[in-house]
């Protein structure tokens, strides 16, 4: 038995492998009031992994909707759309894409550019449980990441810091087919 330390991200087929829409949840939080969080969802509208002929990522990307931002809060959720945050009549996705990869452990750590407006930042995400749904290569992979971003720097400077926080926390649950299967992004 392998320890922890020595395991590696399963090898899964090498090409391209889109995201299931209906398994994608983007999760954030950040503090408000610098005493209670608030989270909402992002849906994603595409995402996906290029794998290389040795089973790990070579390509990641990922696009999001700020349009259908959900922090179930219709009023808060109007403002995070409008002008002074998102802006999403100008710029309605947020875009993700990985500049460096690396195995660690039984995931990857992901270095990637986050384009929010015209804004483009760098974020840092550690994919974890990495699992095939089956032994067969060509099976679905899931996958779960976690980063942080900080809002000044992507861009998002509306409303003073004393009420919302800076650092914006980043949970993604997704699931890959190969792209010779239907997606749903």
């Amino acid at each position: 038995m392998s320890s922890p330390a020595t395991q590696s991200a399963p090898l899964v087929r090498p090409g391209r492998w889109i995201a299931d829409g209906a398994a994608c949840t983007v999760t954030f939080a950040v503090r408000n009031f610098g005493i209670r969080t608030v989270t909402g969802q992002l849906p994603v509208t595409s995402a996906d992994v290029t794998i290389d002929g040795h089973g790990q990522p070579a390509r990641i990307r990922a696009n999001l909707d700020v349009r259908g931002i959900e922090t179930g809060h219709r009023r808060r959720d109007a403002d995070l759309r409008g002008p002074r945050f998102f802006d999403t009549d100008r710029w309605p996705s947020i875009s993700f894409e990985a500049t460096g990869i690396s195995p660690v452990g039984t995931g990857w750590t992901v270095d990637g550019k986050l384009t929010v407006k015209d804004i483009t930042s760098p974020v840092r995400l550690e994919v974890s449980e990495v699992r095939p749904t089956s032994p067969d290569p060509a099976s679905p992979v899931s996958l779960r990441a976690t980063g942080s971003v900080d809002r000044r720097t992507a861009g998002i400077t509306g409303g003073p810091g004393f009420l919302i926080g800076h650092a914006i926390s980043l949970w993604m649950a997704a699931e890959f087919s190969p792209a010779s299967r239907p997606s749903t992004c």
